[in-house]
């Protein structure tokens, strides 16, 4: 896991997108839920930080596929999901945007259903917490 640590550190980059920032279309069961824009005063995060879900969660918990290994594979994996307003992670939204191989996105979804809860985002203009598409990169290195 060592080998992931440093570009881990290189990746603290966090794409947020407030589920609530344009007209979403949320598919459930049998209806489709548009939600009304609204203002995010607080993003989604990770217990402790992004620096924390990097370095304690994912370059510990990550385990780089053994065939992915064998044959070279690197790269980053796209990975998107929803916090919920409760800051359980949406099960069913969790999904690679992009991926390098099918070994490693496979591991990347299995880590982010498995990922403890977050802390939700908030709207002062609902007062309340609310729930948020986050796209974060993984990334895959060989040393």
């Amino acid at each position: 896991m060592k080998q992931l640590l440093g570009i881990l550190f290189t990746s603290m980059v966090l794409i947020v997108e407030a589920k609530g920032q344009s007209d979403t279309g949320v598919q459930t069961a049998d209806t489709t839920v548009t939600e009304k824009p609204h203002r995010v005063e607080k993003y989604a995060e990770f217990p402790g930080g992004m620096m924390n879900f990097y370095v304690k969660y994912i370059s510990k918990k990550l385990k780089y596929p053994k065939d992915a290994k064998k044959l070279g594979i690197e790269g980053i994996v796209r990975i998107e999901f929803i916090v919920e307003s409760t800051g359980e992670i949406r099960q069913e939204s969790v999904r690679v945007v992009r991926g390098i191989y099918a070994s490693c996105d496979s591991e990347v979804v299995r880590l982010i259903k498995k990922s403890p809860k977050w802390i939700p985002g908030f709207s002062s203009e609902l007062n309340k917490n609310i729930a948020q598409k986050i796209i974060l990169p993984i990334h895959f290195r060989l040393k």
